[in-house]
């Protein structure tokens, strides 16, 4: 007897040829199957395989990559260093439920990500954290999304410039200027820098209200710093804090009521955080309703002192440039990374200015909520500054 999985319809011929071959005189059956033998196991295979699997294309699915909302290819970072990738994808079939994303080329990052239910043509963002592999070199991680064991869509990836951490240099610090209402006296020496001297005492004239005394000249003098470094160091003087409290302007700043970002439930952007910062250093609530790369202009608009020069104790405003990738190093590590930034731009409170690197700290830069510290690159950077102190 044939032992044929009674599913397949070639298997059901052969059990009505058996019935045949028993007809048969007993002298000619053992011949007849011996021959049939090859198609009987023939058939068995085929009778255990699978069966297909419905295409997504017959299912309707489809996905299309829109853009890299951060980290787009070939951005550098440093060997194991963690990063919060988003892609922004648009559902262009049928609503989605029950769907992943799933690595489908490469060796790092997760192997496969959870996908919201997304409605019919929506446009969405999708998140990860990813860890940049160990070794040196351009890599990249592919995804595709899949429902089932489907997949479906186009692909989209994260593509990574890897390199090992550079060692950096301690910053200088620089020095305090000494309080003091003696005017200083002519600096006469060989192969004096008189443009130097005039540019810190036109400093102390503008930041402090008075003349150098004779401590902070020769400090500042002797100090190596630049005009930029100079201007920060007196601004972050007790003294500098002393007269801007004294004098800080307030009319013709128009003002909120409230933290509005934390009143929307907007609390956990980066908006939020900034306007926070400004309220404690001036104790009014700046008013600024829009995306973060809009603040200089609404800023400028409602009487605030906006510039291009950095400063600290100033809201940095980093819009979202054409082509233009900011140069960041996370505050503790030595090694920096240049990134583009979101498309409705990014705020943060300078801390500190020390030469062409500004310290800012700031919330949402890697992922809602989260509040972090970071050197910023400023020379050349399109960026503006909104000052609590002007």
């Amino acid at each position: 007897m044939w032992l044929v999985h009674r599913s397949n319809p070639l298997a059901d011929q052969l059990i009505d040829v058996e019935r045949v071959v028993r007809l048969l005189p007993r002298v000619f059956r053992s011949s007849l199957r011996l021959a049939l033998l090859p198609l009987a196991l023939l058939l068995t295979t085929a009778a255990l395989l699978p069966a297909s699997v419905p295409t997504a294309e017959a299912a309707g699915e489809c996905a299309a990559f829109v853009a890299d909302v951060n980290w787009p290819d070939n951005s550098h970072v440093t060997t194991n260093q963690g990063i919060e990738k988003v892609w922004r994808l648009r559902n262009c079939g049928p609503a989605w439920s029950g769907v992943k994303a799933v690595r489908v080329g490469g060796s790092f990052g997760p192997s496969e990500l959870g996908v919201p239910n997304v409605g019919a043509g929506q446009t969405f963002d999708l998140r990860t954290t990813i860890q940049a592999p160990g070794g040196t070199g351009t890599a990249r991680a592919t995804y595709q999304l899949q429902r089932g064991n489907v997949r479906f869509g186009q692909t989209f990836w994260v593509q990574l410039v890897v390199e090992a951490p550079k060692p950096s240099s301690p910053a200088p610090k620089p020095p305090t200027p000494a309080p003091g209402p003696t005017p200083a006296p002519t600096v006469s020496k060989p192969s004096v820098d008189q443009g130097r001297i005039d540019m810190i005492k036109r400093l102390y004239r503008e930041l402090l209200g008075r003349e150098a005394d004779q401590g902070g000249l020769d400090a500042y003098y002797k100090g190596g710093l630049n005009e930029s470094q100079i201007r920060q160091s007196i601004m972050g003087s007790e003294e500098y804090r002393r007269r801007q409290q004294s004098t800080q302007p307030t009319s013709g700043r128009q003002t909120g009521n409230g933290n509005v970002f934390r009143q929307a439930g907007y609390g956990d952007q980066c908006t939020a955080y900034a306007l926070d910062r400004m309220h404690d250093a001036t104790g009014l609530w700046m008013k600024v309703t829009g995306n973060a790369g809009q603040w200089a202009d609404q800023a400028r608009t409602a009487g605030w002192t906006v510039g291009t020069a950095p400063s600290a104790r100033a809201v940095m405003v980093m819009p979202n440039a054409s082509g233009y990738r900011y140069t960041v190093r996370d505050d503790g590590k030595s090694a920096s990374y240049t990134t583009a930034v979101n498309v409705v731009g990014h705020v943060a409170w300078v801390e500190q200015i020390n030469g062409d690197w500004a310290l800012v700290s700031d919330q949402n830069w890697r992922r809602p909520g989260e509040v972090g510290k970071r050197w910023v690159y400023v020379k050349g950077a399109p960026l503006q500054f909104i000052y609590a102190d002007r």
